[in-house]
């Protein structure tokens, strides 16, 4: 059994969200602010039945349309009905699979969801929502006499702020949780369920990200092993793991013995203390008489007391916990929370077993980053479950989410209205004019996991040909601003979340099907690369066509021809006048353009065209060449980096142009109010 879906209706900023999860591991990426831990919320909300919704909660854009159905109903304009039926409701609704079990086995308390009998359908609805309180009736007269009353002594235009308060004050009176069981063949058959029912059914934990890992002395906080040690003590023996149950035991009985010996020691020393009390006319004959007895909490002081250190390799000397990095000590805490879970999964086996870790990236370096989703998949493997865990996981780590298969990765985007969750499991690749071949997708896998591109977290991409470019575009980048080509534009390119992909010409068209998917804008700087009619390199004079596949891709679907069609280079160049023909969708191809009365064939060759007099190249030679037998592409770059000679150089405008469309291009949440 385990949670499929998860359907989000007005709550914070999922207004209308759908979450697909895999039965046994999802990782949710996105930029910050999309709605991750969001999903968290509102499974510590359904699995907890909590009763009451906070207003904080609400979504903003639902509040509007609260006070104003509200205030009808006070005015006497809408009828109470009417009021119901028009106000925003917040509802979760949870589609739980069963496909793993057979028909005799055993469903704990999902039995009581499945309505339907329907024996080849093998999931269960559930609904919780939010619905407007039993007694609605009179907490709105409550909030219409208090209204009433306050504004008789306010100016007109301030009661409706008088309204927004009383509403947001007895918020949490309007709504109601209530749980009900749908029917898959019809959701309008419907039974309504208890809270007893929900509790029972999940036996959820999760992780929240670490901001502070004990080290602060501002407050004590119990370590991480007396976290454990307290388990263990409050726990019954038998639901410790196999192989520290004798250890355990040992523990528990060293300490019962040294509480016996040290208690009567204790109490004779008090009952000495007690007797020189008697001159003092205490106790009487009739009064009780007075014994010493001492309270050992040793348990309480093996827990609070016990902490991590870290001996020197000789265990000779120690050091405190807080000595070593914190990324280790969020590894054990992790882990020692993943056993102290899986300990008690061993007494529920007839609940829905869900993990939610948040960003356990924190304080981890790039390389424990990497490893840690497979850490945590093989560490839950080891006990050997009976029912697999369903472990959902947010990152904002590409070092972690690039380890991970699309099949597994669910990218919550927002929008203006909303923000959506996509499953790259339903990224499927049609055959098109960009991508003919069946494996694109184990290419983009491939190619994310080994260069850790961060497309999932920028607002914008830049994919560049090659090292020359991917070392100079962000310092380009930073000229165009100082330029001021951006004008007015705020924020612009250079203080935006871009990243830089080299690809290659020959590669970048494998990313525009997963560009648009995810609805990144991307700016493609690649070059004409010049071709004679033998296929080698040459001139615009002596060109023919292009012999980038990209270049030739995208044109043939501009010009909507065969797939195999070679293009002519003058086809190219003649389509290029027109801004729209180098936009597609998300997406702005640009390379070399005619300046000073010649056509470069690639980036360095149009950096030396426009850059002549540095470079002592005469103004009236046609073409300008680099010859990479003298001078490598980095030498090249890194010189017009860092060599002073060059530091006011000329970008060419076929980079710029590109760089400016980037920056203008809108986000759909730019203009979002953030919840």
């Amino acid at each position: 059994m385990y949670v499929k879906k998860i359907y989000v209706k007005n709550f914070r900023l999922l207004k209308d969200t759908t979450i697909s999860l895999n039965q046994n591991k999802t990782v949710f990426v996105g930029k910050n602010n999309t709605g991750k831990t969001t999903v968290m919320n509102v499974l510590d909300i359904v699995t907890n039945c909590v009763k009451r919704l906070k207003f904080e909660d609400y979504p903003i854009s639902c509040r509007s349309n609260l006070y104003y159905q509200i205030e009808e109903y006070i005015n006497g304009n809408i009828l109470l009905d009417d009021l119901i039926e028009r106000i925003d409701l917040t509802q979760f609704t949870l589609e739980i699979d069963y496909n793993d079990r057979d028909m005799n086995d055993p469903l704990g308390e999902l039995s009581n969801f499945i309505i339907d009998l329907d024996e080849h359908i093998t999931y269960a609805i559930i609904k919780c929502s939010y619905d407007l309180s039993s007694n609605i009736n009179q907490v709105l007269q409550e909030i219409k006499l208090t209204y009433l009353d306050l504004i008789e002594e306010i100016e007109k235009e301030k009661e409706y702020a008088v309204l927004q308060q009383l509403v947001r004050k007895e918020f949490s009176k309007l709504f109601e949780l209530k749980i009900y069981a749908l029917n898959p063949n019809d959701r309008n058959d419907f039974q309504l369920k208890t809270y007893e029912n929900l509790r029972g059914l999940f036996s959820y934990r999760k992780i929240m990200a670490e901001r502070n890992l004990g080290e602060s002395t501002e407050e004590p906080r119990l370590d991480p092993l007396g976290s454990l040690l307290s388990s263990l003590f409050t726990s019954e023996i038998a639901y410790a793991e196999e192989s520290i149950q004798p250890a355990v035991l040992d523990l528990k009985r060293m300490i019962n013995l040294t509480k016996y010996d040290l208690q009567k020691e204790i109490s004779d020393y008090m009952d000495k203390i007690v007797e020189s009390m008697l001159t003092f006319g205490y106790p009487c004959d009739e009064d009780l008489l007075l014994k010493a007895y001492t309270d050992l909490d040793i348990e309480g002081s093996i827990i609070t007391g016990t902490q991590l250190t870290y001996s020197s390799h000789d265990n000779v000397e120690e050091l405190p916990g807080a000595y070593n990095g914190l990324g280790y000590k969020n590894l054990i805490k992790i882990s020692l929370v993943l056993q102290e879970y899986i300990r008690a999964l061993k007494n529920e086996s007839l609940k829905i077993p869900v993990l939610f870790i948040e960003e356990p990236e924190a304080h981890m370096h790039p390389q424990l980053q990497a490893t840690f989703i497979g850490y945590v998949e093989s560490y839950i493997e080891s006990f050997e479950l009976e029912h697999p865990i369903q472990t959902i996981i947010t990152t904002h780590s590409s070092h972690m989410a690039n380890t991970v298969p699309f099949s597994q990765i669910r990218y919550f985007k927002k929008k203006k209205d909303n923000v959506v969750c996509k499953n790259l499991d339903e990224f499927k690749l049609e055959i098109s004019y960009y991508n003919d071949d069946s494996d694109t997708i184990s290419f983009l896998q491939q190619y994310i996991k080994l260069n850790h591109c961060d497309l999932y977290f920028c607002d914008k991409a830049i994919l560049v040909e090659g090292t020359t470019e991917r070392l100079l575009i962000k310092d380009m980048i930073y000229k165009c601003y100082e330029m001021g080509l951006y004008e007015e534009e705020r924020p612009s390119l250079q203080s935006q979340y871009y990243t830089i992909i080299e690809v290659g010409g020959a590669y970048a068209f494998k990313f525009f099907e997963f560009l648009n998917f995810i609805e990144v804008p991307t700016l493609v700087v690649t070059d004409i690369d010049f071709v004679n009619q033998n296929g080698k390199a040459c001139t615009e004079v002596d060109a023919v066509r292009s012999s980038n596949g990209t270049i030739n891709r995208w044109f043939r679907k501009k010009l909507s021809t065969n797939k195999t069609k070679t293009l002519s280079i003058s086809e190219i160049l003649e389509n290029c006048k027109d801004e729209e023909n180098l936009i597609d969708n998300n997406i702005r191809i640009s390379f070399q353009e005619k300046e000073n009365l010649s056509h470069p064939r690639s980036f360095e060759e149009a950096i030396l065209n426009v850059n002549r007099e540095k470079f002592g190249i005469a103004e009236n030679l046609v073409e300008t060449l680099f010859d990479s037998t003298k001078e490598s592409k980095t030498d090249f770059a890194l010189k017009m980096l860092f060599k002073k000679e060059f530091a006011g150089y000329i970008i060419p405008s076929y980079i710029s142009k590109g760089l400016v469309w980037l920056s203008s291009q809108k986000s759909a949440f730019d203009n979002l109010v953030g919840e």
